[in-house]
């Protein structure tokens, strides 16, 4: 059975080139598009600092968004056969059980026999 996990932060090291990564902050730093970053509730900045930019808003940045898709893509099913608590508890999946065809509500008990097989990309 796959370990629990407590942390469900990982760093792929080199998922991205570093000349891809500096140009994506160059962009974004010369970007008009750039907001305070919003909460809930909106602009709260006793809750939350930043300077957000939305790629999926504006054409010019699809050719980095869907690099940053690929890539994240690419990692996703390593990370979430390691964290497979990420699956179970946000997103209540139900998949087809490999064996009986039936549709499967997914488990932390259950994942290594219904979730683990399951080709993910």
């Amino acid at each position: 059975m796959t370990e629990p996990t407590t942390d469900f932060i990982q760093v792929v090291d080199g998922a991205l080139s570093a000349p891809f990564c500096q140009a994506l902050i160059d962009a974004f730093e010369a970007s008009p598009h750039r907001v305070a970053g919003q909460t809930g509730a909106g602009v709260d900045e006793s809750k939350k600092i930043s300077t957000d930019l939305y790629l999926n808003q504006h054409p010019e940045w699809r050719p980095a968004l869907q690099e940053i898709q690929k890539a994240t893509t690419l990692h996703l099913a390593e990370y979430f056969k390691r964290h497979h608590f990420a699956l179970i508890a946000p997103m209540a999946l139900t998949v087809q059980h490999p064996e009986t065809g039936e549709p499967t509500a997914l488990t932390h008990d259950n994942f290594d026999t219904v979730g683990a097989p399951r080709p993910w990309t």
